[in-house]
Order: C-alpha cells, then sequence, then structure tokens
C-alpha cells in the first residue's frame, strides 16, 4: 500500500494548477473589462452619459449628435459657415453650464428659477445686496413679487438680510437717514422682519468690485445681477460653484464693514 503523502501530493499540484488559473483568468478578465470600459467612453455617446442619474442629458445628447451630423450633410459653405459661429456659442454656454454657470436674459425666466432655488434652499438664509441707482429699483412688478416672496420665506422661517448701497441722491453725505422717497421701502421690509442696512455708495469708491447686485443662496448658490443707470435688469448670472460661493462670501463680509443700520431702526430694535 502507498504511503499517503504519494496520494496527497498529486491533488496539491492540480488543486495549486487550479488557482493559479483562476488567478491568471481573473486578471486577464480584469484587464479585458478596463479596456472595454475605456473603448466605451471613447464611443460617440460616452458610457458614462448613457448611465447618468440625470435622464434628460442622454436625450438631449442623442439629439444634439444626430444634429450634428445631419449638419455635416449640408453642402452650402455660407450655411456651414454660420453653423460654425451659432455651435462656438453653444459650445461656451454648455462649458459654462458644466462648470455650474448659467445666464438669464429673460426676467420672468430668472423671476421662476429664484423662486424654485429659495423654496428648495435646505440652509434657509438669505444675503442681498441691493445697489439701487433708482426709484424704478423697487417700484417694478417684478421687484415686488420678489418681495412678497421674501416677506412669505421670512414667515416660514428663513434669516434674510439685505444690504442696500445707495447714491448720493438717495442718501446725502450730510444727511444722517436715507432720502424719504426710498424709507417707505427699507421700513416695510424692517418691518417683516428682514435685517435691512444701507451704505453710501460714495464710501465704497476704493472697493470697486464690491458695487455690485449680488446675492448668497444658503450654502448652494449665488447670483449677479447686472443692471443699467436706470435699474434695469440686462442680465443674471447664477452660479453653482463653491469657490464662486466662497468669493461671494468674502465679498459680503467686506461690505458690511462699511454697512449700518438706519438709525431708526436701531432706535426700535433698543
Amino acid at each position: 500500500m502507498e504511503p499517503a503523502y504519494t496520494q496527497i501530493v498529486p491533488l496539491v499540484i492540480v488543486g495549486t494548477l487550479v488557482i493559479a488559473l483562476l488567478t491568471f483568468a481573473f486578471f486577464r478578465l480584469w484587464e479585458v473589462e478596463k479596456r472595454l470600459l475605456a473603448k466605451l467612453d471613447e464611443l460617440p455617446v460616452p458610457f458614462a452619459l448613457a448611465l447618468t442619474s440625470e435622464p434628460g442629458l442622454f436625450p438631449n445628447y442623442r439629439r444634439f449628435a444626430i444634429a450634428m451630423m445631419d449638419l455635416a450633410r449640408q453642402s452650402d459653405p455660407l450655411l456651414r459657415e454660420l453653423a460654425n459661429w451659432k455651435l462656438t456659442g453653444m459650445v461656451e454656454v454648455a462649458e459654462g453650464l458644466a462648470r455650474g454657470s448659467i445666464s438669464f436674459t429673460a426676467t420672468e425666466t430668472w423671476r421662476s428659477t429664484y423662486q424654485k432655488l429659495l423654496l428648495t434652499l435646505k440652509v434657509q438664509s438669505y444675503f442681498s445686496v441691493a445697489w439701487v441707482r433708482s426709484s424704478d429699483y423697487w417700484n417694478d412688478t417684478p421687484g415686488k413679487q420678489s418681495m412678497h416672496l421674501n416677506y412669505d420665506l421670512v414667515e416660514r422661517g428663513f434669516h434674510i438680510e439685505r444690504i442696500h448701497i445707495l447714491p448720493d441722491s438717495l442718501w446725502a453725505w450730510d444727511d444722517p437717514e436715507p432720502a424719504a422717497e426710498i424709507r417707505p421701502w427699507l421700513e416695510e421690509q424692517h418691518a417683516r422682519r428682514i435685517l435691512v442696512r444701507v451704505v453710501r455708495e460714495s464710501d465704497l469708491v476704493n472697493e470697486p468690485d464690491l458695487l455690485r447686485d449680488f446675492a448668497i443662496y444658503g450654502d448652494r448658490a449665488t447670483a449677479i445681477q447686472h443692471i443699467d443707470e436706470r435699474s434695469r435688469t440686462l442680465r443674471y448670472d447664477l452660479t453653482f460653484d463653491r469657490q464662486s460661493i466662497r468669493q461671494a462670501l468674502d465679498r459680503w463680509e467686506r461690505l458690511s464693514l462699511y454697512a449700518s443700520q438706519p438709525l431708526r431702526f436701531r432706535h426700535f430694535a433698543d
């Protein structure tokens, strides 16, 4: 009868070979999978885009790709030139969106976005800077609608602060209080529990980057409103980029050093 070890040795050898073959096969499959995923990402429609959690991205990408292929079949040279010019602008917009930035030129579209943004904030705070150029700033209908939304949010527990940058025509350098025409608007906000502060435009002559309309929406986004000399809106730039939010908070802190509550509000607080 053969010793037991002579029967075990072949089994050990076979087992070792099986393990080695399985290990080799595993690493080969792993390498194949990596190469396959890399190739899938090189397809006209990246594989990762098809798996994104945002359902609208893939259909839009597909529509755009089909349109580009159809455009490539166009033969008119002027059409191709105009298409390239138009597409360059579209690519720049898409690149901005990828960085977390979007611009609005239509006031109503912005108002709808503004309302949805405020109503979906997890951090219920809203810091706003109003660079007031004329009485049109607070008397137009969209502005009044936004203020009513602010009042509703305060009732729901939001913390809202607003700093008003006023020109000499609305706050003379030798007057302790802002002009009579703007006081009712300031007093209304104060009465509705919005923290109101004011700063003279002339006090910021050495801080030109503080002269702007901007807002900070919780910890989620920041926006800049571009207006003309008559307080008419030209464009809104909304940004969800973390660095832009930090920069806006820094700008807010710097502006706060110049701002103060109107005398009558400080009297009421006392």
